[in-house]
């Protein structure tokens, strides 16, 4: 038996909050054995459930009571949390995000007694815009010709050392080379494609901004991005276009044994027109705030917003970048 068992009371079990409002209850404790409290601690969590594995993580927390407990006391220790704005709770295929509040009771050398009690979370109105980020580094094309230099160098210092064991009949060095060729054979294989068309392109950039451009008005009210591909051998391309994705992606188990669900909600492919020399752009609608989920990411748990630029070049490997976008409301 624990030492004390606690339980989660809130004032209005069946209310339904909305974000930034109060959430008042309290947490009641009825002691077993005497013991030591080194933390009576209650949380607001989201937590996620669904295809994936669970996980959970706390947005606020306070520390309600340290001390002595006495067998056979009974105690409520009063708290206020805030309903929290992010993430926004979500409902969908192979992911849903809810909220709990918590309480912990650290006991040292005991089994920690835990409560939870769920609490519906909305926005209402929800979110009216829509704010998009990504990381401005992973725009630009590396030709990887230093990745695939090295891995000819595996490559090419595996076939020497291979010669050299068969020739001194050296089998144990057979143990040494293997790794090396393979190495070298996967970073050939994953390096190539990429620096070859690069190649043909002469070079590769691409540019993201969102807003107005010409005074759109409907460029600002749907959270409109902008994508532009810049090339030097721009006469090597055949066709220029950008997907732009939202899906869920969970995993289930781990190591070995686990497997990632994905399950696309949207997907959109948009063709760039020239625009000048080496240079094609289009504007890529987006959905307006609250007609997809935003970005949210936890452990095995993601919704992942995504932009792919794709030059088809007749001839040779197609050129291909994914810039992932982090979506979030305006407020």
């Amino acid at each position: 038996m624990a030492k004390c068992d606690i339980e989660v009371l809130l004032d209005a079990p069946d209310r339904v909050y909305r974000a930034g409002e109060p959430i008042r209850g309290r947490v009641r404790v009825r002691v077993n054995a005497d013991c030591q409290c080194d933390g009576l601690d209650v949380s607001i969590d989201f937590h996620t459930h669904g295809k994936g594995n669970s996980t959970a993580r706390a947005v606020q927390k306070f520390r309600l009571f340290v001390g002595q407990w006495a067998a056979g006391q009974a105690f409520e220790y009063p708290f206020e949390l805030t309903a929290p704005r992010e993430p926004i709770p979500y409902a969908g295929t192979l992911l849903n995000v809810g909220f709990r509040v918590q309480a912990t009771a650290d006991i040292p050398w005991a089994f920690d007694p835990k409560a939870a009690a769920a609490v519906r979370i909305v926005h209402e109105p929800p979110p009216g815009g829509l704010d998009i980020s990504w990381n401005e580094r992973l725009l630009k094309s590396s030709s990887n010709g230093g990745c695939l230099a090295f891995s000819v160098a595996l490559l090419a210092i595996g076939a020497l050392l291979l010669g050299f064991a068969v020739v001194a009949n050296e089998e144990d060095l057979l143990g040494f080379i293997c790794p090396l060729g393979v190495f070298g054979f996967i970073g050939l294989i994953a390096t190539l494609p990429g620096y070859l068309s690069n190649r043909a392109l002469g070079g590769v950039r691409m540019e993201l901004r969102q807003g107005t451009q010409g005074g759109y008005r409907e460029a600002q009210e749907e959270g409109a991005l902008f994508a532009a591909i810049h090339t030097r051998n721009a006469a090597n391309a055949e066709r220029v276009m950008v997907t732009f994705e939202i899906l869920e992606q969970v995993v289930r188990g781990s190591g070995t044994n686990s497997t990632t669900y994905r399950h696309p909600l949207h997907t959109d492919t948009i063709a760039l027109e020239r625009v000048g020399a080496g240079h094609f752009e289009a504007r890529l609608p987006l959905p307006r705030g609250g007609q997809f989920p935003y970005s949210f990411s936890a452990p095995s748990n993601q919704i992942i917003w995504r932009l792919t630029g794709h030059v088809v070049i007749p001839g040779w490997p197609d050129w291909k970048k994914v810039v992932p976008l982090v979506a979030k409301p305006t407020r």
